[in-house]
């Protein structure tokens, strides 16, 4: 551990360089727990929460999801909505991760979208920035903390042995998208065999 002196100002000055630099490669590492990659599991009915509040995060998601469409009827575009509710800032007020499934709004490989929500008086608003395409297989709630509010990554399913790993912050009362990682289970010249561990690069 560093200690201050205010006479040796050599010694000082490089521990603080040495604490700085730590500092800086440290947060500049993503790693991803493949094991704590989970998906909303509970339907509407099934969650603890009072009649009002199902009544209010219905009327959130209804909302998020914009005007219908003309050509598809109501039960068509009426998702399924698998949800998970999740103490993302540690006060005790859980909020919901939401994934809006159905034929409508999954594609081919099972993706689909997600939006997260939290308790606003007796309304939920939304906190995730939905500008993306917000198509996922699932997420991780990560232990770093931005803005109070734990990171979430959002994986999106591409193939057998890769995925798209999409890191969140919360910024500006909002989850906003701020890193994307591949994830690669493919080993280099044997792809018959994939490797236990996936190999994660930056995006291109």
């Amino acid at each position: 551990m560093c200690r201050s002196d205010p006479v040796v100002h050599g010694p000082l000055f490089i521990c603080v360089l040495i604490t700085a630099a730590a500092a800086l490669f440290g947060a500049g590492r993503f790693t991803w727990n493949r094991l704590k990659f989970e998906g909303p599991t509970e339907t509407l009915s099934q969650v603890r929460l009072s009649e009002d509040e199902r009544a209010a995060l219905s009327a959130a998601v209804l909302a998020e999801l914009g005007p219908p469409w003309p050509n598809l009827s109501a039960e068509e575009q009426a998702p399924n909505l698998p949800i998970k509710l999740v103490d993302l800032n540690g006060d005790h007020i859980p909020e919901v991760i939401a994934q809006l499934t159905g034929r409508f709004w999954c594609g081919a490989t099972g993706n689909c979208p997600f939006r997260v929500f939290r308790k606003s008086s007796k309304t939920y608003e939304s906190m995730l920035v939905t500008k993306d395409i917000n198509s996922y297989q699932g997420f991780t709630v990560t232990r770093q903390r931005s803005g109070g509010y734990f990171d979430l990554v959002f994986n999106r399913h591409e193939s057998a042995t890769s995925q798209t790993l999409f890191v969140y912050k919360f910024r500006d009362g909002k989850y906003q998208a701020s890193g994307c990682y591949g994830a690669d289970w493919n080993v280099i010249g044997d792809e018959a065999a994939p490797a236990k561990e996936p190999r994660i690069t930056p995006c291109r």
